[in-house]
């Protein structure tokens, strides 16, 4: 299931690629209200490159409030993070619809944390078209069902958790993810035999789709 999302808002600016980040983490549940109100006014051009409006209707949330929080989330992906054709904004996009769907009722018949986020996410294709320097945002297809890893296992899998099975693909299956019971995801390069413990899933999909470092190298093919 291909998830296409083309109401594109018609807006020119372009967030530094830093700056986007916290806004990710935040739209994931990594920061707190107070905290991610310390960081935007720590941005001092920020007003100047989102506009005016934006800008205005973002700091005058009462970040005190905690009930605002859906509706911070809902400006961010609609009128700070949704920039004209940025395919990384559009990934993200979704990426939040799905994290705000209904998680509780999607979730209370999983016997485990991976199947859990399989039920959220629902075998979805996250479909990239474009490749670039400027964006090496790799597509991501989610599993049906939890893929258990044999054991013994041989190579660089042996570094694993023995709770760790696969939930999807990325890059035309090039790259393997796994995730263990505690919600930590791995980044598998099958043709490299290459290993990465890439933090929890909100933050593996960030070093995916924006390029980063997969995270701490736990195996290389030369161990």
């Amino acid at each position: 299931m291909a998830l296409i999302n083309d109401k594109l808002d018609k807006i020119s600016y372009k967030l530094p690629p830093v700056w986007k980040i916290p806004f990710y983490e935040f739209v994931g549940g990594k920061l707190k209200l107070a905290e991610f109100e310390k960081i935007v006014y720590g941005l001092s051009d920020l007003e100047s490159i989102i506009g005016e409006d934006a800008y205005i209707e973002l700091i005058s949330f009462d970040f005190s409030d905690t009930h605002i929080y859906n509706d911070v989330i809902k400006l961010i992906l609609e009128k700070i993070l949704f920039e004209e054709n940025d395919y990384n904004s559009k990934l993200f996009v979704l990426i939040g619809e799905f994290y705000q769907d209904d998680i509780k009722s999607k979730t209370k018949n999983a016997k485990n944390l991976p199947e859990a986020v399989l039920n959220i996410f629902e075998c979805a294709h996250i479909d990239v078209k474009w490749r670039g320097v400027n964006n090496p945002a790799c597509d991501v297809e989610f599993l049906n069902k939890i893929i258990y890893l044999e054991r013994p296992v041989r190579g660089c899998l042996n570094v694993l958790p023995s709770s760790a099975v696969i939930i999807g693909y990325a890059d035309n299956s090039y790259i393997t993810l796994l995730m263990d019971d505690e919600g930590i995801v791995y980044i598998s390069l099958q043709i490299t035999d290459v290993i990465y413990r890439s933090g929890d899933l909100f933050k593996a999909l960030t070093r995916l789709f924006l390029g980063l470092e997969y995270g701490e190298l736990l195996c290389t093919a030369t161990h």
